[in-house]
Order: structure tokens, then C-alpha cells, then sequence
């Protein structure tokens, strides 16, 4: 670990997680949906498709997330 010196003057650390930088292979989602396949969930890609549009809406300044972030 470096020493607290070699840290003097850096004001800010980026962690680019966005592809850019890092890949992730597979992706979260792919990975997410294998996992509950693996439980017995039966997911089409029709389905994996709803979900990732209603990931993307929610996420994108919903009503949803903007009451969920109130009450938490």
C-alpha cells in the first residue's frame, strides 16, 4: 500500500466501471439472468427484454425511483 505521502495533493479518484476501462463478461444482466435460470426462473427473451427496458426506465429518473429514494 503506498504511503499517505504519495496521495498529497490528489483531490479526486475516477473508478470508470462503464466499459471504457473495464469490461465485464458477462454482463451484470447476463449474469443475473443465468443465476435465476439456474434457480428454475423461466425467462424468454422476450422477457429479459421487458426487464431490461423497465431496468433502463426505472433508473432514468422514474416516479418509481424518485419515490423509492424518498423513502429511503
Amino acid at each position: 500500500m503506498p504511503s499517505q505521502s504519495a496521495f498529497s495533493g490528489v483531490k479526486a479518484i475516477l473508478f470508470d466501471l462503464d466499459g471504457t476501462l473495464r469490461h465485464n463478461l458477462p454482463s451484470s444482466n447476463q449474469a443475473f439472468f443465468d443465476y435465476t435460470s439456474q434457480l428454475g426462473a423461466v425467462n424468454t427473451p422476450d422477457q429479459r427484454r421487458h426487464t431490461l427496458r423497465w431496468v433502463h426506465y426505472h433508473w432514468a429518473q422514474s416516479p418509481e425511483l424518485l419515490l423509492d429514494l424518498l423513502r429511503n
